[in-house]
């Protein structure tokens, strides 16, 4: 038996079996992602609710490459990802940041069209071809935009914000602010 083989053996013997208190062991292909926005999609990709989540860690479907990205460049997670990869809608309402939604469509339609696919990955690339990610957030009050109709991107300061918002809205509080930049930008969550 080769050493991969035996590390998958060891891994599938203690799966479940971790201490009472310790880290649950990650599933193979996943990663731990802090979370700001969950979406509720039926089978068919219909949009039907939107919370923000509180400081939580998710445990996504990742690559090799994309579990292991620094922030540049496109290598979107398999399933779901910031908004600036999953929406068809985010350059033209103004996103600050370069969208990677062709590449997060493309790679998750190769999934869906492989032998592997999954009926909630086919829903999620139902929903994301729709294109009204962005629309659907800012209908519900997660997103914000300016008078123009664009993302507002909030300075890191949420003092600093002005006088629109009587308190900051709760995304822009969950959001990291980009330390050189100085600003906490919508297309992060």
């Amino acid at each position: 038996m080769a050493w991969i083989e035996k590390l998958l053996a060891t891994y599938e013997a203690c799966k479940g079996r971790e201490p009472s208190g310790k880290e649950p062991l990650m599933p193979v292909s996943h990663a731990v992602q802090q979370a700001h926005i969950e979406i509720t999609i039926d089978g068919t990709g219909t949009f039907k609710g939107v919370r923000v989540v509180q400081k939580e860690e998710t445990v996504i479907p990742a690559t090799e490459k994309s579990a292991g990205r620094t922030g540049t460049g496109a290598l979107p997670h398999p399933l779901c990802d910031k908004v600036q990869y999953g929406a068809k809608d985010y350059p033209s309402h103004g996103g600050a940041k370069p969208s990677f939604f062709d590449a997060y469509r493309n790679q998750l339609a190769t999934w869906c069209q492989s032998e592997n696919s999954h009926i909630k990955a086919k829903a999620v690339l139902a929903y994301v071809d729709k294109g009204t990610l962005v629309d659907d957030l800012v209908q519900h009050n997660v997103l914000h935009l300016d008078a123009g109709g664009k993302l507002i991107v909030a300075p890191a300061k949420l003092s600093d914000l002005g006088p629109r918002f009587a308190d900051p809205p709760e995304i822009f509080c969950l959001i990291a602010p980009n330390q050189e930049k100085k600003t906490r930008d919508q297309g992060d969550a």
